[in-house]
């Protein structure tokens, strides 16, 4: 992903190494770094839109290394910033204060505070401010997409990427999934960039979010986590992932196919292989440490078109997943989009996981034959799940 960055030369030497540390972590996962010149994309025109915390850290000046991670709590606001120079919080909706952007110096002033900018892009914006002996950082994803041109504003791709997401059908938006038994609700948004590729993963449930972005390269593609570097993936020259690792280390899993469909998942300590029939994956086998586990899969006619593979959201199929590394909360957030190889061709309507729980699959369409809502009912006697319902919400 191109990040852009003004030339700076508001900042003391002590400050941009005092900085240093935080630069760098937010450039591990490979992002291009551009310094903003004359005729490129300015602040002013780069930082317009609305942007979410995700973030916050104090930093000692004087003892650079003692970065404390601080809570985002309510009283971080969401920030809004218009094109006639007026802005918003989230904590004072319907207040507009007045901001101003030092394209020269890089630097963004709104709420009575003069904040610095150490990253800036379409997706990530990263500011801080000084008080006293500390550093206040804040970083801030995006919430929808930027409106500017692709010249001024940067791309979220840089170059071609051998990777090809899934263009066949229509395009989600959001999902609903309501637990009918526990009552909770988890929300699901996706967002994606000028060349169709998921750009933006967003999972919410009651007052936690997790955000995951994509940036990617010729020959990989690059996973944060609210606002984080979590995955570096290299694609094969089939487009799919064929290792995969923490940005922080060498790669720990391995993908292996056969034409073109995923045939083996190797890790460290586990390992997990596809079976499928008839260009559907019919049965999921975990070789884990503590035993050896099997998932089968029945379908129905219904045809898997649709921007994300739906199979991955309301079925266990993408399993492999809740054992990759840096994963706590067990999301899928490759499979689904179509970077682990061809997707099966229909959607399941059967699941039999370990032969103690049986899931069976409904499907609501609208007008236009779209799948709408989909409902999950656990048959199993041991730890029912109950009834789980998808609703599902296109472009």
């Amino acid at each position: 992903m191109k990040t852009y960055i003004k030339s700076i030369n508001h900042i003391q030497w002590l400050l941009i190494l005092l900085m240093g540390l935080i630069v760098s972590s937010c450039n591990k996962d490979g992002d291009e770094t551009i310094v903003i010149q004359d005729g490129t994309p300015s602040v002013s025109t780069l930082v317009i839109g609305k942007w979410k915390p995700t973030r916050k850290q104090k930093v000692d000046k004087n003892n650079p290394e003692n970065v404390k991670e601080e809570p985002v709590t309510n009283d971080d606001s969401e920030l809004e910033f218009f094109e006639d120079g007026t802005g918003s919080s989230s904590n004072n909706p319907n207040e507009r204060y007045e901001w101003s952007a030092d394209d020269e110096n890089g630097t963004i002033y709104f709420n009575g505070y003069r904040w610095y900018i150490t990253t800036l892009s379409k997706g990530l914006l990263i500011i801080y401010r000084i008080e006293g002996d500390y550093l206040i950082i804040y970083y801030y994803l995006r919430e929808g997409a930027f409106e500017g041109d692709d010249d001024e504003g940067g791309n979220s791709s840089s170059g071609d990427c051998v990777y090809i997401p899934w263009t066949d059908g229509p395009v989600i938006t959001k999902i609903i999934t309501t637990n009918q038994k526990t009552g909770s609700v988890e929300t699901r948004t996706f967002g994606y960039d000028d060349k169709k590729r998921i750009s933006k993963y967003s999972i919410k449930r009651d007052n936690s979010e997790t955000v995951y972005t994509y940036s990617y390269d010729k020959n990989s593609v690059n996973v944060n986590e609210n606002g984080r570097a979590l995955y570096k993936c290299t694609l094969g020259d089939n487009g799919y992932i064929k290792e995969l690792g923490l940005s922080t280390s060498n790669a720990s899993v391995w993908f292996d196919y056969t034409k073109d469909y995923l045939s083996n998942v190797k890790m460290m300590n586990n390992s997990f292989s596809p079976t499928f029939s008839y260009n559907n994956l019919t049965k999921m086998t975990s070789y884990l440490t503590s035993a050896t586990t099997n998932q089968i899969y029945e379908y129905t006619t219904e045809v898997n078109n649709t921007s994300v593979d739906l199979n991955g959201i309301y079925t266990s199929c993408n399993v492999y997943e809740a054992w990759l590394p840096g994963i706590g909360n067990h999301h899928s957030v490759l499979a689904p989009f179509d970077f682990c190889g061809k997707r099966s061709q229909n959607l399941s309507v059967t699941e039999v996981y370990n032969s103690q729980h049986t899931y069976v699959f409904d499907f609501g369409k609208d007008d236009f034959g779209r799948i709408i809502k989909i409902t999950s009912k656990d048959l199993g006697s041991i730890n029912n799940r109950g009834t789980v319902v998808h609703d599902i919400y296109y472009k």
